[in-house]
């Protein structure tokens, strides 16, 4: 009993350690102090696929992403205020997995103004065996990204307008 006990349990723990797809994400902001406001704009996209640059798969990217932050941004330069470059990244590699071809997909934003100070990244990561290279799935996947984006850009915009109200400029 024990024998068979034991080895259901290290049977299970095999399967629920062995599963591939997944996602994961991970951000990063650190905006100068109020009235920093920034619009953003896209400034570069790369993408690789198996180690090799993919550049009309990256053009489509562009156009992706510009017209989502276009449509999204609702917050646009005024004078004095500093444009946000977004540079996107995406890499994917395949591998196999007990006979099936996975894709691991890395995805990143990074925002920085013209000087190249960095004020934000947002990553995400994704195992699954749908490839990134089709036009839909990068929308489907770039999505949620320049979402979050622009989320981080509505609260450092708030937090310009708090600190014009209480120092009256």
């Amino acid at each position: 009993m024990k024998r068979i006990s034991l080895f259901s349990l290290l049977c299970a723990f095999l399967l629920l350690s062995s599963c591939v797809t997944g996602k994961r994400r991970g951000s990063f902001t650190d905006y100068p102090a109020a009235p920093f406001f920034g619009e953003y704009r896209i400034n570069s996209v790369t993408v690789t696929v198996d180690h090799i640059n993919e550049n009309s798969i990256a053009a489509q990217l562009f156009t992706i992403c510009q017209t989502r932050l276009k449509l999204k941004q609702r917050y646009h330069l005024e004078e004095g205020q500093t444009p946000l470059l977004v540079d996107i990244t995406v890499e994917q590699r395949s591998f196999m997995h007990k006979l099936n071809i996975y894709n691991s997909i890395y995805i990143s934003c990074v925002t920085h103004d013209e000087a190249g100070t960095i004020y934000g990244k947002e990553n995400k990561y994704i195992t699954r065996k749908r490839t990134a290279i089709t036009a839909t799935e990068l929308d489907y996947l770039m999505g949620p990204v320049i979402d979050k984006v622009l989320k981080k850009q509505g609260g450092q915009y708030r937090s310009a307008l708090r600190y014009q109200k209480t120092h009256g400029e």
